[in-house]
Order: structure tokens, then sequence, then C-alpha cells
């Protein structure tokens, strides 16, 4: 319980919460003691609308972003209020403020959170909170609350600059472990394999995101950060979690053969799962270390456990005449050794022995060519301005709904307004599926906030408690927003209704427009979805089908590349894997997209999932092969292998052409028959191996090259008829 409760005070959520209740007490309690509250609502306002634009990475593009967002902070604010004489001149300047600041997302994910501050504050600008400054003063003030958050959160990072690196590892390592388990899931119950796999699918976007934020962090912020050893290690660190990632997706395993291998010997599994769970525990200690600063653990049992199975595998009697077995065995068992040697790497440098530095041969360049490049020059934003843009479209439609609110909120004269369009700004999302699900959840959420703060202002009413209680709920609402949204809108209602029950006394009516604003603007939100230039992903999907297969593409040939030339693992080979995984997580949330959208709009649902359960199989193939030819020495490459990989290799090219619509040409009979020799060519050579030789190295690299070739190549086959 200690250790979880530890877990949450140190993570990034919630450390940005306590920043910004900090950031928002101060001013206000300064201004408080001067008799100028007013002018304290404003700063605290200014640090409410540029925290969201606060996210880590790129130091240079955080405080850029920060300052674009305190801009278009200040110009919503003044938009909104200074046109409210007249109705039409508002909505007028609503609309085009609105779809101009949004459409600044084809930016990219930062660019996205720096828009929404504008957003919210010409949304916020109708509760009028100039009245008692007037527009100059309080524009100001809001102006000095922004500055006063970028200092603040500046200064946290300089006290602290590895606090977030060192938490994201964490998170990444507790993820990767997540991932080992499902493995070890797998293989005691592989009857449910398509359950565990849609699992992996989510898992494999969420490391991806994970990858990419650490990358940025760890890579972009060198020049600043210099070249320490903190930064050194972490990134070393980094490496090494990739690398397992890696591993944990390759599958040497045929589940059929382990599905009956599991029947005359069980204990042999039963001794994999057992080292599987170790390594996984042993990664989460890792992950508690980082995020909790435990003390590391030296002792984990693991050398027995590796010890006892490797006697297994080479005793065993029943595995003598089934040398196959053993052969897939072995490989498999190779495979955890991989994962720990890594883990027991990561042991060295925490604790700061001496180790083999695979950064030694990196330069800055070579570094800086795996981060993903964002380009914000104007050029962009030009280049995406077409109606058939996602992101543009949705600055139309969320401009056209927050319009519709404003005139459902005048028309009926509710109370706060201002509600139903903050509702339609927070949860409308470029596609349906989240749209429908925030919506679900925001009611949810203010329905239980609601009755919560309903049964604490009615039995009690002591101003101090609603101060209190509204500054905690409003750093717990900060801290769940990305994990448990039901939560988080729960907290903010509280928040809400908190902070009205110390302005007046009437708290039920509050509770009753908060909720009856919240439905409306979620309705505003799923209908407008739906109805109003809606995007349906059956109508996109092939985009990232593509991009996934070429992911594949680029990792297959430079694992080719590399068992032609023996060489080690090179810049390019991590290059094409990065590709690789980053287009498959891509694949699979389009994939969960589609799954969210109405049945109506499924009809490519059947097609996209094979696409993406076919190139999770064929990425997961490719790093059982890759991991195996990085870590042994392997024979010369073969006539008949370079054939079938070539056919492999048409295979996905075709898939792409037909893809993009082009012609393709027909298979000859000729090439078919030079297939089927190449593959005898391989059995023969596996067969005359195994009969002849008692060598296990050579036994294992020709089962693991015939099984996975012929594997890859029966999934090309399958992605080429689809197509």
């Amino acid at each position: 319980m200690f250790k979880r409760f530890k877990n949450i005070i140190n993570d990034t959520d919630f450390i940005k919460a306590w920043l910004l209740l900090f950031s928002i007490f101060v001013p206000v309690f300064f201004f408080y003691l001067v008799d100028a509250m007013p002018y304290g609502i404003a700063m605290a306002l200014g640090v409410f609308l540029i925290a969201p634009s606060d996210i880590q990475g790129n130091l240079k593009h955080r405080f850029y972003g920060m300052v674009s967002a305190a801009i278009l902070a200040v110009l919503g604010s003044l938009i909104g209020e200074i046109t409210q004489f007249n109705l039409t001149l508002n909505l007028i300047c609503l609309f085009l403020f609105v779809f101009f600041t949004a459409s600044v997302a084809v930016y990219g994910f930062r660019a996205s959170l720096v828009s929404f501050s504008g957003l919210l504050a010409i949304v916020l600008s109708y509760a009028n909170f100039s009245k008692e400054t007037g527009l100059g003063l309080h524009l100001l003030f809001l102006g000095l609350g922004c500055c006063w958050y970028i200092l603040v959160s500046t200064l946290y990072i300089i006290i602290r600059p590895h606090s977030y690196i060192k938490r994201q590892l964490g998170n990444l390592a507790n993820k990767t472990a997540q991932f080992l388990v499902l493995r070890q899931k797998i293989i005691e119950k592989p009857k449910n394999l398509t359950k565990y796999l849609e699992k992996q699918n989510q898992l494999h976007i969420e490391i991806n995101e994970l990858h990419e934020s650490l990358r940025e962090s760890l890579i972009s912020n060198r020049k600043i950060y210099g070249q320490s050893n903190t930064n050194r290690r972490n990134l070393l660190i980094f490496t090494e979690l990739i690398d397992i990632f890696e591993v944990a997706l390759a599958n040497p395993i045929d589940y059929n053969w382990l599905t009956d291998f599991k029947k005359t010997t069980p204990q042999i599994i039963k001794l994999f799962s057992e080292l599987q769970s170790d390594l996984a525990k042993r990664l989460l200690h890792f992950s508690s270390y980082f995020l909790s600063e435990v003390k590391l653990d030296k002792k984990d049992g693991i050398r027995l456990k590796i010890k006892k199975l490797r006697d297994v595998l080479q005793n065993d009697s029943s595995l003598k005449s089934d040398i196959e077995s053993k052969a897939t065995l072995k490989t498999w068992f190779n495979q955890e050794i991989s994962i720990y040697e890594k883990l027991s790497h990561i042991e060295r440098i925490v604790l700061n022995l001496k180790s083999k530095d695979k950064l030694a041969k990196l330069t800055s360049k070579s570094i800086n060519r795996f981060l993903t490049p964002v380009d914000y020059s104007f050029k962009v934003y030009k280049n995406q301005l077409s109606f058939k843009n996602i992101i543009l479209r949705h600055a139309l439609r969320l401009a056209v709904l927050m319009v519709l609110g404003v005139i459902v909120g005048k028309w009926f004269a509710l109370q706060n307004a201002y509600w139903i369009v903050l509702t339609t700004l927070v949860i409308l999302r470029p596609n349906f599926g989240l749209t429908k699900e925030r919506s679900v959840k925001r009611i949810l959420g203010t329905l239980l906030g609601g009755a919560i703060a309903f049964l604490i202002v009615y039995l009690f009413h002591d101003p101090i408690l609603f101060l209190v209680l509204s500054m905690l709920c409003l750093v717990i609402a900060f801290t769940l927003i990305q994990k448990n949204y039901i939560g988080a809108a729960a907290f903010i209602t509280l928040n809400v209704v908190f902070l009205y029950a110390l302005l007046q006394p009437n708290v039920l009516s509050v509770i009753q427009y908060r909720l009856l604003d919240t439905v409306i603007g979620a309705s505003l939100a799923f209908c407008g979805n739906f109805f109003l230039w809606p995007t349906w992903e059956h109508a996109n999907y092939q985009k990232e089908v593509k991009e996934a297969i070429k992911g594949s593409l680029a990792y297959f040939n430079q694992i080719r590349k590399l068992y032609s030339t023996k060489n080690e693992v090179d810049d390019e080979y991590k290059l094409a894997r990065k590709f690789a995984f980053i287009t498959q997580g891509n694949l699979s949330a389009a994939l969960q997209r589609m799954a969210q959208e109405p049945k109506s709009k499924q009809d490519a649902y059947q097609k996209l999932y094979k696409y993406t359960a076919l190139n999770q199989t064929f990425i997961s193939s490719l790093a059982s092969l890759g991991n195996f030819i990085n870590t042994h020495k392997t024979t010369q490459m073969s006539e008949s292998f370079n054939f079938i990989a070539s056919s492999i290799a048409d295979n996905l090219t075709t898939t792409l052409q037909n893809l993009e619509g082009k012609s393709t040409r027909l298979v000859s009979k000729k090439e078919t028959e030079s297939l089927k020799n190449a593959y005898n060519d391989l059995s023969y050579s596996l067969n005359k191996l195994t009969l002849t030789q008692n060598e296990t190295e050579k036994i294992q690299e020709a089962i693991l090259i015939y099984e996975q070739m012929k594997w890859l190549y029966e999934i090309s086959e399958k992605l080429k008829k689809i197509s």
C-alpha cells in the first residue's frame, strides 16, 4: 500500500497538479492579503489557461510553445470579452478564432495543447472575470499569471532536471514488464491467444508513445543537460529497454506445437513460465526503483532458474530423440537469457559498475537521427489546407458547435451557459469513437461528482472545509485526467461546486445547471461528430496499413542485410525497427478507433483486423529472426534463403502496389517452381544437419531460419491476397 502511494505522489501528472495548485494559490493568497482579490483571480486564470501546454520533451519547443499559449490565451480573452456587446459580431469572431486556433493542431500534439489554451480562454471569457478590474488590467494580470507559471514550472525542471525522465523510464519498464507477463499468460493458456494479443496491441501503442517521449527528452535536450553521466546512463537504460521490448515481441514458437508439447512434457513449459514470470517481476522491480526510489534488490534468484532449465534441456530423456523440439526450446531459452542479460546490464548501469557502453561509437548527429522531426514552418500549414484533412474538418466542426452552444445558452438563458461550450470543447475529438466514450464518461463523472458534492454541502457548512476540499479536488482531477476520465470529471465537478459554495448559498441550483449544461454540451459533441463532416476510419485506414507494410518491409530488409554481412547492429537497423514498431502501433490504434464506431460504419473492420493481426505476427517473427542473428554466430547465407527472402519482399511490395491501386504482375509457374525448390533445399539442409551432426547451434539456426522464413512467406502471401 505504501509503495503504491509513493508511486502516485511521484507520478508526473500528480507533480504537475501540485505545481498548478501552488502557482494558483500564491497570487490568490497574496492579493487576498492586500485586498485586491480580482487581480489574484486574473493571475490564477492565466495559470489555469497555460498549464495544459506544459508538456515535457524538447525544452526549447516547450518554452516557445508555452509563450505561444500565453499569447493565444490573452488574445482569446480579449476577443471574447470585447465583442460581447453585439451577439452577431461575437459569434463571427468566435467562429473564426476557434477555427484558426484549432487548426494549429496540424503541427502535432504539442501544438494541439497550445491551441487548447487559446480555445479555453475564449470560452472562459463568457464568465466575464474582468468586471471588477476592467479589461485592460484583467488581461495584464492574466498574462502575468501565464509568465508566473512558466517561471515556476521551469524552475522545477532546473532544480530536478532528470526527475521526469526517471519517472518515464519507470513507466516504460512497467509497461514492458506487463508485455512480458502477457507472454507468460499465452504460454499458460494458449487457448486465450486472441484475447492476450489484443491486450498486447494496446500495450504496444502505449509503449510506442513512451519511446517517442523519452527519445525527445533524452536526445533533444543533450545540449542543455550536457554530456552528463546521469543523462548518459539514462540513455543507456532506455536503449536496453528498447532491446528488451524487441526480444519480448519475438515469437520463436508455433502455438499449435506448444499446445501439443505441453501435453507430453508439461514440466519443461512450467519452468519456462516461471522464468518468464521472474524476468517480468525483475523488470517491475526496476520500475519501482525509478518511480518510488525503492532500494535495488541485487538478489533475484533468476540465475538458479536459468541453471535448472539449462540442465533440464541438456539432460531430459524425452528430448534426445526429438531434435527439432530441443532446438526450438533452445532458441526460446536463449531469448530468455538475452532478456536477463539486458536486465543485468541495466542493474550495472544503475549501480555505476563498469559495463560496455553502447553509446561510445554514437555521435550527436547519429543519435539525433532517432528523433521524429517536427517542422513548424507555415509551409506545413499551407500544405494541410484541404477539406480532406482530419484536423481541419475537426476545427470547422468545433467552431460550428461552439457557436451553437453559445446560441443555445443565450436562447434558454441558462445559468453559467458557457459550461455548455466548455463541455463541448473538452469532449469533442477528431474521431467519433473517442468523442462517444468521453461524452458518456463526462456525464457519469458529473453525476457522481454532483451527488457527492450535494451530500458534503448538505451535511457541512464550513467555508474553510470547502476551500481545502476544492484545492485537493483540483489536484486529484488533474492527476486523473489522463488515467481515469470518469474520476477526473467527478473531481472537477466537486471542485466547481465547492468554489461556488463559498460564493453563494444555493448550491443545489449550481449542481442542477452543471449537470444540464454537461448533458447539452456532450450531446452537441456527440451529434456534431456524427452529422457534421464525420471522419470514419474505413475511409482512412489504408494509409495506416500502407505505412505498417512499409515498416515491416524496411525491418525485414535490414535483418536480411544483417544475416548477409554478419556485421554488428547499426543505426539503419535500429531506425527500421523503430519505424516498424511505430507504424504497427498506429495500425492497432486505427483498429481500436474503428471498433468504437457505429456498426454501420464498420464494414472494413474484419479486413483491418486481418491486416493488423498478420502484420503483428510478421513483426513478431522478424524480431525473433533478428534477435537470433544478432546474438549468434550464424553460417553463410544460402542462395535458397536469398531467393525466399526476395519472394517475401516481392509479396510486400505487391501488397503496397495493390493498396495504392497500381497494377501488379502475376507470379509465373516458373517462379512458383523455383520457390518450391528453394524450400526443398532448406528442408534438405535441415534434415541432413539433424541426421549427421550433433552441433546444437547449427541445428538451432537451421530450424529457426526454415520455420521463420516459411512463416514469413505465408504471412506475406496472406497480406498480398487480402490487399
